[in-house]
């Protein structure tokens, strides 16, 4: 029986984060700072552990939005797909710990555009 070794793992998850940015940045219904939020959350995605942990604080620092800003994104980015909070409640008792993301690998062969009101504004690939 074959098994993958910890090392296999990492490197596909890895290629998988990448394949995930290069399909995320041509939707068209993502704002800039969707998108420069789902870059930061690409680049602290712990292969080990499957997901990106990123408090809304820290993301608003590090992208130079302000933290409303960021949740708008955040809201965005759940809506369209594109990543799963893993971790909706404090961790190990921190109620400020930072929320977990895994990014949604399942990638669509077309783009279902959605309003923030998640009503469909349009179902034809690019």
């Amino acid at each position: 029986m074959l098994t993958s070794t910890p090392e296999a793992i990492r490197r596909k998850r890895n290629a998988e984060r990448f394949r995930w940015h290069e399909h995320l940045i041509r939707d068209p219904a993502l704002t800039a700072a969707a998108l420069r939020l789902a870059g930061l959350i690409m680049h602290r995605f712990n292969a080990d552990r499957g997901y990106a942990a990123v408090s809304h604080r820290s993301a608003a620092r590090a992208i130079r939005m302000s933290e409303r800003t960021v949740l708008r994104a955040r809201d965005l980015l759940e809506l369209q797909g594109w990543i799963v909070r893993v971790n909706r409640t404090p961790i190990d008792g921190f109620p400020n710990a930072a929320a977990r993301y895994a990014l949604a690998l399942q990638l669509p062969f077309c783009f279902e555009v959605r309003s923030l009101s998640g009503s469909l504004v349009s179902s034809a690939p690019e």
